[in-house]
């Protein structure tokens, strides 16, 4: 339970940071805003539940892009400016997430 907890909590951060820039910088529909939203929950829960034997920063930064890349094709209609932001966002959210939840881990020592 205490996975799935931080997983979300730390998900919705995130998803809530992508939203925001979202609605500032892409002016993108409702649905792009929910999709972002849930995409990152369940990154979230992902990172907190798969167990790779590598640093925090970079597990976050594989299940993120792994989870993104069939949006990716959907959502950026192959314009190359929309591609890269969206990626850096997801580097550096992805990092994130990774870091805090492996933190949270060694502080809990509970997962």
């Amino acid at each position: 339970m205490k996975k799935l907890l931080i997983g979300l909590a730390f998900g919705i951060s995130a998803g809530i940071i992508d939203v925001i820039l979202i609605i500032r910088f892409q002016n993108l529909f409702w649905d792009a805003i929910i999709s972002a939203l849930l995409m990152w929950t369940a990154i979230g829960i992902f990172i907190s539940y798969i167990s790779f034997k590598l640093p925090g920063i970079v597990k976050g930064i594989i299940i993120s892009f792994m989870v993104l890349l069939p949006s990716l094709i959907l959502i950026t209609s192959f314009n190359i400016l929309e591609i890269l932001l969206i990626c850096l966002k997801t580097l550096l959210l992805g990092s994130l997430i990774g870091f805090f939840i492996e933190y949270c881990k060694k502080k809990l020592n509970a997962i």
